[in-house]
């Protein structure tokens, strides 16, 4: 169980909303055997970078994450939203959120940052645009995250369709997928990875 509170305050055309969440411990329900099984993998996967300290303390982060209790981070939120309740001009939203883990946690306390603008043409057909930023809380290894959204919908009858693209790119760094025994290889491999998705959603009003 954890704490959690939020409020918002509208002025006008001006819409604030702020939340909390507080931090949370989940254990895992791991057994003897399951736990010996990932510390045998990781000594396993050790001996074959051991000429590469940053793949070693990779590796032993890693399964340090998946041996341990779960931690969920405070969380911060805050949102401004510029609003035309008529939909005759354009919406304006900011959202910035902060994910604060303790010190002592292998993973990196991390920040959200959100802009998003919805504008509706002379035939009232809503135009949407967002960007997004996060950074990451597996640094160094795993990048700070871009992503760009573009979408629309349109209302028949009684249904309601809105469709949109989303598009994201992350650079990860990893230890050789393909290790040679013996050879030194001091550095990680640097892995980009990018992201297309379409989203559609359908509301129908009865």
């Amino acid at each position: 169980e954890f704490i959690t509170f939020g409020a918002n305050i509208k002025i006008n055309r001006l819409l604030i909303n702020f939340s909390y969440q507080d931090s949370m411990y989940i254990e895992r329900q791991a057994s003897e055997e399951d736990l010996l099984i990932l510390e045998s993998s990781l000594s396993d996967y050790i001996s074959l970078y051991g000429s590469n300290q940053l793949g070693e303390i990779y590796l032993t982060d890693y399964f340090n994450l998946k041996m341990n209790e779960l931690h969920k981070p405070v969380r911060y939120n805050l949102s401004l939203a510029i609003l035309d309740s008529r939909s005759t001009g354009f919406n304006l939203v900011f959202n910035y959120e902060k994910n604060e883990y303790e010190k002592a946690s292998i993973l990196n306390s991390y920040e959200r940052y959100g802009i998003g603008i919805e504008y509706f043409t002379p035939s009232n057909l809503p135009l949407r645009f967002g960007i997004g930023y996060k950074t990451s809380p597996f640094k160094p290894y795993i990048s700070s995250v871009s992503s760009f959204s573009l979408g629309s919908g349109f209302k028949a009858y009684n249904l309601i369709i809105d469709y949109a693209f989303d598009y994201r790119h992350t650079k990860f760094y990893f230890p050789d997928f393909f290790p040679v025994e013996d050879e030194n290889r001091p550095d990680l491999d640097v892995i980009n990875e990018t992201e297309l998705n379409f989203i559609m959603t359908l509301t129908y009003n009865f």
